[in-house]
């Protein structure tokens, strides 16, 4: 049964927003935007709506809630007959959507669980058609980008459960994620065109093709995505800078010919071309998409390459977009030939790959503000929503 509505609190990045319990559960989120289809939901039913608690398995004796002074950043108290711990949740904007919660001990011992309700329901959802990454307007396909981010949760939480030496639960996820890896390398690799395509049975390319490296599905020097970063290049690329979402007569997104070039994509592409050591290129490109900047700095989400303006809104996320990219330049030797260029487990929403559980958390010794550690979700767009993968860090006092 939710909380009422004035347990609880607000927190968000400008594009999307969450509901936070008292409880420390998060019973409602949207992602990637406002707009979205809802990943948690259990603020309109029960916890199997979905749902993401972090609470003292304890009742707590207290409380006690503020947002830290001009943010939405949202600290909640619980204080237990063993102690008390603060629960800090913020979102963070950027290129990618980020959902983090740290847990910080303030005095003594605290026994603690946590309980994120989505990979039970993700693990049947991932066979199921849906909108794809860009929502188009058509029948529900089996999008290729989709299998491949519903993938990237159960890799994360297999890869947490080792970690924590849950051998048994990290077993069982692996075995998902390799089910979707095996599935996709299968039915979303047409080799008739040596390429994967943008959906199961489908001819046709798209964009979202080029996270399969970056997110650690296949390394980028792999044959097959050497093939379909050519294919893209022929087939998606405008004027050997703009990279479509898909191919324009694509009769099924409901929409008429003739959209711009999405930029997001061609610094993926260029991402790519880092991951496959063709520096000189990624740089090309990458300056050509910093010329195309306004007289304020900004890029806007789209940019028609024949009429040579830009299209659509000034999205917050575009603006700081490259930066990772520059520092991967300056120092190529450090650049993997696949897998995420962030920490191993950062994490692509209605799918999130969490570890649910008990755990202890110990107050500090000497230092009553010593963090403990926080899980974080990053997510990219998956089946009927995201994907999401957790990391589980030290935060230095």
């Amino acid at each position: 049964m939710a909380l009422k509505i004035e347990d609880y609190a607000m927190i968000g990045d400008c594009k999307a927003a969450a509901m936070v319990g008292r409880n420390g559960s998060i019973d409602w989120l949207c992602w990637p935007r406002f707009d979205s289809a809802a990943c948690f939901a259990a603020l309109l039913g029960e916890a199997e709506n979905g749902r993401w608690l972090i609470a003292p398995k304890d009742e707590p004796i207290e409380t006690l809630r503020c947002y830290r002074a001009g943010t939405l950043v949202l600290e909640t108290e619980f204080r237990t007959n063993g102690g008390s711990v603060t629960l800090i949740d913020f979102m963070t904007p950027g290129d990618r959507a980020d959902l983090v919660r740290i847990l910080v001990g303030r005095q003594g011992r605290v026994e603690f669980h946590s309980e994120p309700i989505m990979l039970r329901y993700l693990a049947s959802a991932w066979r199921e058609p849906d909108q794809g990454i860009w929502e188009v307007r058509g029948e529900r396909q089996h999008f290729v980008h989709s299998k491949a981010m519903a993938w990237v949760a159960f890799d994360r939480a297999a890869n947490e459960f080792a970690a924590e030496g849950a051998i048994e639960a990290s077993r069982h996820w692996r075995a998902v994620a390799d089910e979707i890896h095996a599935d996709v390398c299968d039915r979303g690799f047409d080799r008739d065109i040596e390429s994967f395509v943008q959906a199961y049975g489908s001819k046709r390319l798209d964009a979202g093709l080029l996270l399969i490296p970056l997110v650690g599905f296949l390394p980028a020097t792999d044959p097959r995505m050497r093939n379909t970063v050519r294919a893209i290049e022929k087939r998606l690329l405008v004027q050997d800078e703009f990279v479509l979402r898909y191919e324009r007569a694509n009769p099924g997104d409901g929409l008429p010919p003739g959209e711009g070039a999405f930029l997001a994509c061609s610094f993926w592409l260029a991402d790519n071309y880092i991951l496959q050591g063709r520096y000189l290129e990624a740089r090309k490109l990458f300056d050509r998409l910093l010329s195309r900047r306004n007289d304020v700095g900004l890029l806007a989400e789209e940019y028609d390459p024949f009429a040579g303006c830009m299209l659509g809104n000034f999205s917050a996320s575009l603006q700081p977009c490259g930066f990772d990219l520059l520092r991967l330049e300056s120092h190529p030797g450090d650049v993997p030939c696949g897998g995420s260029r962030r920490a191993a487990a950062p994490g692509d929403a209605s799918n999130c790959a969490s570890r649910g559980g008990a755990g202890t958390l110990n107050g500090p010794t000497g230092n009553a503000n010593q963090p403990f550690w926080f899980l974080e979700y990053d997510f990219c767009a998956a089946a009927g929503g995201e994907s999401g993968q957790s990391s589980k860090k030290n935060i230095a006092a």
